[in-house]
């Protein structure tokens, strides 16, 4: 099969694993840019996704081993991603504030942190129970959001808490809200 034919079957988004083997085998850039059509792109090179998505890649990588050799917190990296107000469940940056506690637990072993306690923290078992109900509503995210529950139910149960205790934290109480109608009432009994 020739070079040309094979880059018009197999046009696709480069893995970073696929480029260093590139890099290990010397292949011309010229050959890969053909690979990954973008060969053709002029001007609009940076607007491709393939460069964008290798490009952010990279940057992420190297700015979480930053946040690890410098031993920065969770919960510090919550406000340097703005995220230390949730509103938004859309925003990318929850990825890469999950996959830094991720690294930094490894990191720091003896540190022991947990995303739920570092979140309910700075928020409240409310936000987090309500974050955590959003998470399930998006079907890429209902994953994540069932850890997280039982995550906060672990921290429930060690900390001893009655369901009287948490009804009132997740202000299940409240007059004005019919409990039964409220997804937070659903965290609580499951």
């Amino acid at each position: 099969m020739t070079e040309k034919l094979k880059a018009v079957i197999m046009r696709w988004d480069a893995k970073p694993k696929t480029i260093k083997r590139w890099l290990q085998k010397e292949k011309n850039p010229v050959w890969a840019f053909h690979r990954m059509d973008l060969e053709n792109a002029g001007d609009d090179l940076f607007e491709k996704k393939q460069f964008k998505k290798n490009v952010a890649n990279s940057v992420e990588d190297d700015v979480l081993r930053f946040w690890v050799k410098s031993g920065k917190t969770p919960d510090k990296t919550l406000v340097d991603l703005r995220l230390d107000k949730i509103t938004s469940m859309d925003n990318p940056m929850w990825n890469t504030w999950a996959k830094y506690t991720v690294t930094y637990i490894e990191s720091y072993p003896n540190k022991a942190i947990d995303q739920v306690a570092t979140l309910t923290q700075r928020f409240g078992d409310e936000q987090v129970a309500t974050f955590i109900v959003a998470l399930k509503t998006e079907g890429r995210m209902e994953e994540l959001a069932t850890k997280l529950q039982a995550a906060q139910f672990n921290i429930w149960l060690d900390h001893r808490e009655s369901v009287q205790n948490i009804f009132v934290k997740l202000r299940l109480s409240r007059t004005d809200l019919h409990a039964y109608h409220n997804p937070l009432f659903d965290t609580l009994v499951s």
